[in-house]
């Protein structure tokens, strides 16, 4: 597989920008193998549904301008349904454990929550902010109207609170713990 198809398939997969530096690491390439990469991508996508976005530092896919209309279609739709079962154990999580990682997310649930925890952002469920002392970690965090929805001052008064919290918070230590295996066995 060219490295084109794979930046695509990787992206896709991660679901929101990656670095240069990230990717090159991951997909084993150099800045300027990654560079030649991104030029094709581009024009293989110029007459597609999708278009590559690219500021100098990050890449990420997103529908094309020209579909802007459909997905805006799309959004008000998703938007209408009722939450699914996936949507409502992120929410859930979330929720429990006051604010949390992507990856802390997928671990406890086993599966990628990309798609979930963006269509709780377009909800306004939940919202995002950049982790203390990371540059490309997101930390997912129930807004003051998910609060306001649920008829409670704070997420201690949700149901089970200590328990639930207790049970997460045991479940990110392992993921923590395995964590910093891999990153000891990387060094």
């Amino acid at each position: 597989m060219n490295l084109e198809n794979k930046i695509e398939g990787y992206l896709f997969i991660k679901g929101e920008a990656v670095s240069y530096k990230e990717i090159c690491k991951f997909l084993k390439c150099t800045q300027d193998e990654l560079q030649a990469a991104i030029s094709n991508l581009k024009e293989k996508l110029q007459n597609s549904g999708i278009s590559l976005i690219d500021n100098g530092e990050e890449l990420s896919l997103a529908t094309s301008a020209e579909f802007s209309s459909i997905a805006e279609e799309l959004r008000t739709e998703e938007l209408s349904k009722e939450l699914t079962k996936a949507t409502l154990e992120v929410l859930s999580i979330v929720l429990y454990k006051g604010s949390c990682t992507r990856a802390e997310i997928d671990y406890i649930r086993g599966v990628n929550s990309s798609y979930v925890l963006r269509n709780l952002e377009m909800r306004g469920l939940v919202s995002k902010k950049i982790k203390d002392g990371y540059e490309r970690i997101y930390e997912y965090f129930p807004t003051v109207d998910t609060l306001a929805y649920l008829n409670i001052d704070s997420i201690k008064d949700l149901p089970n609170y200590d328990e639930i919290y207790s049970n997460i918070s045991k479940t990110l230590a392992e993921f923590q713990m395995l964590q910093k295996l891999d990153t000891d066995d990387t060094e």
